[in-house]
């Protein structure tokens, strides 16, 4: 029954600030694009009934509201992949709209793929977001209106500390790396659109926000899931002998050193420095083998991706 999604699926979430409206500006830019993405997230539909306007070559589901105007939450999913909608997930005591499926990737792992708007100026808790997190192997995709440094804000406010603890104790990854996605009223910009998911699905992702609001105030964010895994001859003898290494001294030095004291302030170069403390460490504890390592070692890649050229460099 499922067909398959390939290795490598794109998704993009956006802010339509009214689909009806700015719908022409969004099928202009599928019409250009050689390959169009898996997935469209879309928030603030503006539409409350499930009927959405049609996109060729996508089917739909909708979550709006059937009370009041505003709001609405949509995904739509290119014909060539077969899923099924969640159940709706639903509050009496906020204004949050969510649009869900779930579909099998190639390797017959069951991702589940939620659009998100929650409304501002509400009193947003941890046991309202948690009710997210009930589904494994979790995307979640929209306009969560929370500020916080995580994700590139100057500032905390209390959604966004409330979104940075349900990320902890769920076990979840924010995507974005730091760029603005609203335009406010005054021409100032704030982080406002997330990307998120959960820690088994982050390994090789890309997010960026694109260049472009289709006449909404917000910048989509685009989102590739590449699992790229390295493929290693089997003959292949390792650099560094393993069955000697002295990992008690190992962990003992990773353990004292300075750079998990000082404050972070920026991301990628706190990463740098610890990768850069695990190879010195390694060169401490780990023999080497005796033999001459540029002849002995043949990988093979099934992508040269930016993970798997970090994989083989630490071989």
């Amino acid at each position: 029954m499922w067909k398959k999604l390939p290795l490598n699926f794109q998704a993009i979430s956006w802010n339509a600030n009214g689909l009806t409206s700015h719908l022409q500006e969004l099928l202009n830019f599928l019409s250009y694009k050689q390959k169009t993405p898996d997935f469209l997230c879309i928030q603030e539909t503006w539409i409350n009934d499930a009927f959405l306007p049609l996109i060729p070559g996508y089917s739909s589901v909708h979550s709006f509201r059937p009370s009041k105007k505003g709001g609405g939450s949509a995904i739509y999913v290119k014909n060539n992949i077969i899923y099924n909608e969640i159940d709706k997930i639903t509050y009496v005591d906020v204004d949050i709209e969510i649009a869900g499926i779930i579909f099998l990737n190639k390797n017959k792992k069951a991702i589940t793929l939620l659009s998100v708007y929650i409304a501002p100026s509400q009193n947003i808790t941890l046991d309202h977001l948690n009710m997210f997190a009930n589904h494994k192997n979790l995307i979640l995709m929209g306009d969560f209106n929370g500020k916080n440094k995580l994700w590139g804000s100057p500032c905390n406010d209390g959604r966004g500390r409330v979104i940075e603890t349900f990320l902890e104790s769920n076990d979840m990854v924010c995507l974005n790396k730091g760029d603005p996605t609203h335009i406010n009223y005054n021409g100032t910009l704030s982080h406002l659109d997330l990307a998120i998911c959960s820690n088994t699905l982050a390994f090789n992702t890309d997010c960026s926000v694109m260049d472009e609001t289709w006449g909404s105030d917000h910048f989509p964010l685009a989102v590739v899931f590449n699992e790229c895994i390295p493929i290693i001859n089997n003959i292949i003898e390792h650099k560094y002998n393993l069955d000697k290494a002295n990992w008690t001294l190992f962990k003992s030095l990773i353990h004292k050193s300075t750079i998990f004291k000082d404050k972070v302030e920026d991301l990628q170069s706190e990463y740098d420095k610890f990768v850069s403390l695990i190879l010195l460490t390694r060169d401490q504890v780990i023999p080497k083998r005796n033999y001459n390592f540029k002849h002995k070692y043949t990988p093979y890649w099934n992508k040269e991706c930016s993970e798997a050229k970090k994989i083989r460099k630490m071989l």
